[in-house]
């Protein structure tokens, strides 16, 4: 992804603090595809994967008062992978399937608790981000043409030409630079630092 690193807009996360219900429903609808995610990774089945986010999310209303990105790594996804990986242990601990994959373990130590929402490596860090754009992308496409978030994710997620891109939407080449431009634009306004 050549255009930049994904992470949470301080802004959102101040207009979501002051309870901001359009910020909260942003929030959600950003993040939520990347709890499921990461529910489903920890084997969690489909059925439970809902519930938990709801958990998630309703320990970030609750704690996101007490959130602070000072320091190098302090990243709003890492706290909320954080999050997650409690509330997926809790649901283990309620459900008694901790013998997931065969990692068995005490759950009350949390010895041997599995590694599935440790620090990402550097393939998945790039998925998530790649996931968290298309869903910032989503978020404010509705506000465009339909053509507008096709032509973006092709120019910037697959790294098409402009040319090719213009040619299969039957477009000018300038009208795919102005869709692009126009999306960037709009997402450092929603999201602020979303994209550098």
């Amino acid at each position: 992804m050549s255009e930049g690193i994904v992470s949470t807009s301080d802004g959102l996360l101040e207009r979501a603090k002051a309870q901001d219900p359009a910020a909260w429903q942003r929030l959600r609808d950003l993040y939520a595809p990347l709890v499921y995610r990461w529910c489903r990774r920890a084997n969690v089945p489909v059925e439970d994967s809902g519930d938990i986010g709801q958990e998630v999310f309703l320990a970030v209303a609750r704690g996101l008062n007490t959130f602070r990105r000072n320091q190098p790594g302090h990243s709003f996804r890492a706290w909320l992978r954080s999050i997650t990986r409690s509330k997926i242990v809790d649901w283990l601990r309620r459900t008694r399937t901790w013998n997931i994959n065969g990692t068995g373990g005490d759950l009350a130590t949390n010895e041997a608790a599995p590694d599935w929402l440790d620090a990402p490596s550097a393939d998945e860090n790039i998925e998530e981000e790649g996931l968290l754009y298309r869903q910032a992308v989503q978020i404010i496409s509705r506000d465009f043409p339909a053509w507008y978030a096709e032509a973006f994710f092709r120019l910037v997620l697959d790294e098409a030409t402009p040319r090719d891109v213009a040619a299969d939407l039957g477009l000018r080449t300038s009208a795919v630079y102005n869709a692009k431009a126009r999306v960037l634009r709009r997402l450092r306004e929603e999201f602020a630092d979303l994209v550098q």
